[in-house]
């Protein structure tokens, strides 16, 4: 292959590689904001009737110009049970949430779509103690551009790449299948005292990503790339402190692939005087990863703001880098993150369910 833009070769290159060698899906400081996403058993775990969420996460990466962006959005509704007109403790739920994972400056796109599906057995009314599971379908998206490339046979002997080139290229823009799975277990006592435990596992049955996987030009090459297995594990609890203080300690770890990474963090909710219907929220979080099983890393550090008025949840987020991405590509993993969330139709019927 013949080029004259060595940069955005080496950029194109760069990015396929992060997503070849580190393996790993997109992820979020606020994964609460985005709950079918972390664990499909948490379909429907609300405390009304839907729910909307929406992330915007916005990463600088110092070989570009211009940020990795990852924008998610996902809504998902509770499903009361009923059999000869009354009304159960256990509940069905239903849910799509959408992912868009991109790099405008070497045309990486990435998109993923899923149908989710959850259903509550209720263990103890009492204490609200309930067993949740769920399964996810969904189809992923990925495309490169090539348009940024510019090559020998496209110079018009002048000054400018012009003419079209020759080059053959792999196919830049393909589909998978792809399948997810999850569990919870929660409780909330009269106290107010609450706790939740999940598991979920995502690409069990391990797609193929390869972009030279339907290239005529590349048949007698290994183009098999499957995807990774993602498992994940998470748990919370709220802590009453007072009529008007709560402390929700929290962790997630998550392994795909060689790599480990981590989040675990201690959040002080504060409601306001006179009112159970507005609170802030505060937190501080560390990442800590670790790649290809050898040396463990505490990679950033995180201060979350939340805010909590009637039934939307505003979230914003900052990660300071606490090192780089690669030793060649200078700048940190610094990223911002901002979200929100509406429930609509709250209902009497309290458990826990963590919700930022």
């Amino acid at each position: 292959m013949r080029t004259t833009n060595l940069g955005w070769f080496f950029g194109i290159f760069l990015l396929l590689r992060i997503h070849e060698l580190w393996g790993q899906d997109p992820s979020f400081t606020q994964y609460n904001q985005l709950p079918l996403y972390l664990n499909p058993a948490t379909t429907g775990n609300i405390e009304g009737s839907y729910r909307f969420s929406f992330i915007h996460r916005n990463q600088p990466l110092g070989l570009f110009s211009q940020p990795h962006i990852t924008l998610a959005s996902s809504f998902d509704l509770r499903i009361p049970l009923t059999i000869d007109g009354k009304t159960l403790n256990d509940a069905a739920s239903a849910g799509v949430f959408f992912m868009q994972d991109r790099s405008d400056a070497a045309g990486w796109n990435a998109q993923s779509v899923y149908l989710s599906g959850a259903f509550h057995k209720t263990l103890n009314p009492k204490i609200k103690q309930q067993v949740s599971a769920g399964f996810q379908v969904g189809i992923n998206q990925r495309s490169v551009g090539y348009s940024a490339l510019a090559f020998e046979d496209q110079f018009d002997g002048v000054k400018a790449y012009s003419r079209s080139s020759a080059e053959d290229f792999p196919t830049n823009n393909f589909a998978f299948g792809d399948m997810a799975a999850g569990i919870q277990y929660s409780f909330l006592n009269p106290s107010g005292l609450g706790a939740a435990l999940g598991a979920s596992i995502a690409h069990f049955h391990r797609p193929n990503q390869s972009f030279y996987q339907d290239s005529p030009l590349f048949l007698a090459f290994n183009t098999d790339r499957p995807l990774a297995i993602r498992y994940a594990l998470h748990a919370s609890a709220v802590i009453p402190f007072s009529s008007q203080f709560l402390i929700q300690p929290r962790i997630m770890g998550s392994k795909q692939g060689p790599h480990l990474a981590a989040l675990g963090g201690l959040y002080l909710i504060t409601q306001f005087p006179n009112t159970l219907s507005t609170a802030m929220h505060l937190g501080i979080t560390g990442r800590t990863i670790m790649a290809n099983l050898k040396t463990v890393q505490l990679e950033s550090a995180i201060l979350v703001l939340g805010l909590e008025i009637n039934n939307l949840l505003i979230g914003l987020s900052y990660d300071t880098g606490l090192t780089s991405l690669f030793k060649a590509v200078p700048g940190r993993r610094n990223a911002i993150e901002l979200s929100f969330s509406y429930t609509g139709k709250y209902n009497n019927d309290k458990f826990y369910c963590p919700k930022f």
